[in-house]
């Protein structure tokens, strides 16, 4: 389940610059997703990029802790982009 995305998010905004590059014109993007497997509680997966390049992140607190299967799916997931 989607539920953030930052072109969604600064798509009302005519003058909402990039807090990476200064413009409203970036190349920026986040997206948070919410990940549910066999757990109680789901998954938070965070992917955050820009100029080509993206990172992923699992959020992993104290209140919310990453479901080890879930986070090796993923991981293998994405591996397997070529």
């Amino acid at each position: 389940m989607q539920t953030f995305d930052l072109h969604d998010a600064r798509h009302e905004m005519s003058d909402c610059p990039c807090p990476y590059h200064g413009t409203s014109k970036c190349d920026c993007q986040m997206i948070v997703l919410l990940i549910y497997g066999e757990a109680a509680e789901p998954t938070t997966l965070i992917l955050h990029g820009n100029d080509g390049q993206t990172w992923i992140s699992f959020v992993s607190t104290s209140a919310q802790r990453v479901d080890p299967a879930i986070q090796s799916a993923i991981e293998r997931a994405f591996q397997a982009i070529p």
